[in-house]
């Protein structure tokens, strides 16, 4: 069901789980466990049916090595590790708690182990220890977070200097633009101020000039 080789306390790798008494001509080993997948919990019934086997093959001299997920008549659905995962969590199956499967060590340790042992056993059985590694990864992960986003802000402390002296300059250039619209405004007044000056005196030219006529 996925737990290492070591979980059974009988091998250190999947080899040695193979049996020496099957001959020089054994290639290796197949173990295969049935599961029900009845009631509205199951897994994939529309796929796998009423039962799920997982099959598992140890290969001694080459070959596939991994697992095989079968459904109710027999029929290879899946080798993928993550879909077993899936399975076994749908099905709340926790393959590393001694509670949900006791081999003959844990239950040794468990019964006439030590106080430190019956202690580890009751954190493995409450999920405790692996709530313990995730919390740690989850620190991890904020820890690594926190230190990702203040490299960010030193990276980026530079361009947000450059950005308010951009943002420093184009204010400047409003007021620039302010001062020009002012400016031809008062050119504007200025042209027209000349031009009133200048009829004024083309006015007072012309009173002259009649004013000459009539006495001449």
């Amino acid at each position: 069901l996925g737990a290492g080789a070591r979980r059974t306390h009988r091998a250190r790798n999947l080899k040695e789980l193979v049996r020496k008494e099957a001959g020089e001509n054994c290639s290796g080993a197949k173990v295969r466990v049935t599961l029900l997948n009845g009631g509205t919990d199951g897994y994939q019934p529309e796929v796998y049916g009423e039962t799920i086997t997982v099959e598992r093959t140890i290969s001694l001299h080459g070959g596939y090595n991994g697992y095989k997920l079968l459904d109710n008549d027999g029929k290879e659905r899946s080798r993928s590790k993550k879909d077993l995962d899936a399975m076994l969590d749908q099905l709340n199956i926790q393959v590393e708690n001694p509670v949900a499967v006791l081999d003959q060590e844990e239950a040794k340790k468990f019964l006439m182990g030590k106080p430190e042992d019956k202690y580890t056993f009751y954190c493995k059985a409450t999920e405790l220890e692996r709530l313990d590694r995730v919390y740690a990864d989850i620190a991890d992960n904020i820890d690594q977070l926190c230190r990702g986003e203040q490299r960010i802000r030193n990276s980026l402390e530079p361009s947000m200097e450059h950005l308010k002296r951009l943002e420093a300059e184009w204010k400047q250039f409003q007021e620039l633009d302010k001062l020009e619209s002012k400016v031809l405004e008062y050119k504007v007044s200025m042209a027209w101020s000349l031009h009133h000056e200048h009829m004024e005196k083309v006015q007072e030219i012309q009173q002259v000039r009649q004013l000459s006529f009539v006495i001449t």
